[in-house]
């Protein structure tokens, strides 16, 4: 592991956000195992593939994974206006392994802070009314992204802007590497090299 005094703060961000989308990964597991008949989501299917912009932390870790990727990776360049960039034409995500929170959790059985009923993606559960499925199954939405909030933050800290947590990254601009971040982020990533090449490991 890289460890310094001065990247030490970000390598435990983006391992406590590592923690975090593997919780949100095995509770997906968890569902699809004990209601696997009633899922319809599984690899082919992009209907909610929709999302256009992320917080700078996730932006940052899947800025340095394309960075990474071969060059005969192919991302489409023909997506339409609806559909995310990171889309490839086999209905697949070209960014899985560094995918977004909010990618690996929509379409499952998710309770909102701000709602009395659940929601789901209407293919899935159709023969079960989402009131019947066990509380263990279904998801608090509230507290994963609190601690998406405050990690995002932790690191906009760290890179010296804080008032950089409240900003979106377009996906389409780091795609294109059209200035995809702010030049702080920008700078955690430039300065800190060999430290996203460990962070990079814990998702791959």
């Amino acid at each position: 592991m890289v460890t310094n005094e001065s990247n030490q703060p970000i390598i435990t961000v983006f391992e406590r956000y590592a923690t975090l989308a593997a919780y949100c990964d095995q509770w997906f597991a968890n569902v699809v195992g004990e209601y696997q008949t009633q899922m319809r989501c599984a690899q082919g299917c992009a209907l909610c593939c929709r999302l256009e912009t992320v917080v700078p932390l996730e932006a940052a870790l899947i800025a340095a994974y394309v960075e990474a990727l071969p060059p005969q990776h192919a991302v489409k360049d023909d997506f339409s206006a609806d559909e995310c960039v990171f889309l490839a034409s086999d209905a697949t995500c070209a960014i899985y392994p560094v995918r977004p929170l909010i990618c690996r959790t929509h379409g499952m059985p998710l309770q909102y802070p701000d709602r009395e009923e659940r929601d789901a993606c209407p293919l899935n559960f159709s023969d079960i009314p989402l009131e019947q499925i066990a509380p263990q199954y279904v998801l608090s939405i509230e507290p994963v992204t609190v601690n998406l909030l405050r990690l995002n933050l932790a690191l906009c800290m760290s890179a010296g802007n804080a008032d950089a947590a409240g900003e979106r990254i377009y996906l389409r601009d780091i795609l294109v590497r059209a200035n995809p971040l702010p030049s702080h982020i920008l700078h955690v990533i430039e300065s800190n090299r060999r430290l996203f090449q460990h962070v990079l490991k814990a998702f791959v």
